[in-house]
Formats: C-alpha cells, sequence, structure tokens
C-alpha cells in the first residue's frame, strides 16, 4: 500500500499508512482505501488484535510451566 500510486503520480507513502493504522480501520477497510488510491499490484491486509491476558489463565500457565 506504500507504493500505491494515484492518477497524477503520487505515492501513498508512510504518512498516510499511519494515519490508516491510527484510525484502526478494519482490514477490508484499509484495501477499499488502497484500490479507490489507486493500487494496481496485489494486496494483503493482516489486522492483529491483541486480547487482554486474564489472571487466573495466566496463572495457571505459570504453574504448569514451573512443574
Amino acid at each position: 500500500m506504500l507504493e500505491a500510486t494515484n492518477p497524477e503520480g503520487e505515492l501513498y507513502g508512510f504518512d498516510r499508512v499511519t494515519a490508516l493504522l491510527s484510525d484502526r480501520l478494519a482490514a477490508a477497510s484499509i484495501a477499499a482505501i488502497a484500490r479507490a488510491f489507486g493500487q494496481e499490484d496485489d494486496i494483503t491486509v493482516l489486522t492483529v488484535t491483541r486480547l487482554p491476558v486474564i489472571h487466573a489463565v495466566q496463572g495457571t500457565a505459570m504453574n504448569l510451566a514451573t512443574s
């Protein structure tokens, strides 16, 4: 997506990608934005969601690891 080029030859660039990431958009939305801007190559978008650690599960895992 960094290298997407619009009809005027302008690259999408790091600043726009950073702004998209800070908006926490869904992968489908990011791909749509890339296509609308002028992405002509393959598009791969990976989103990662960090889940909170539940202390009870963490304690059990720690006990198993030290046994």
